[in-house]
């Protein structure tokens, strides 16, 4: 993973040494991986976007239109 620059330059602000930035990257990292390992990837999923946004409003209930649909 690369870390953004805004997030080190933070760590700098806050004056963090180079050892707590570099445990805070590499907690980040092992996160990032858990979260990939568990949940998958945002890759791994092949529908397109609208396909996403129709499932998405579907699992809340609600049309394209936005009207309710009730429990399915």
């Amino acid at each position: 993973m690369k870390m953004n620059i805004n997030f080190v330059r933070e760590c700098i602000a806050n004056g963090m040494s180079d050892d707590e930035i570099e445990d805070a990257i590499l907690e980040a990292e092992v996160a990032m991986e858990e979260d990939r390992q568990r949940y998958g990837d945002d890759y791994e999923d092949p529908r397109s976007t609208r396909e996403k946004e129709i499932c998405d409003r579907l699992d809340m209930g609600r049309n394209d239109a936005g009207e309710w649909l009730g429990f399915m």
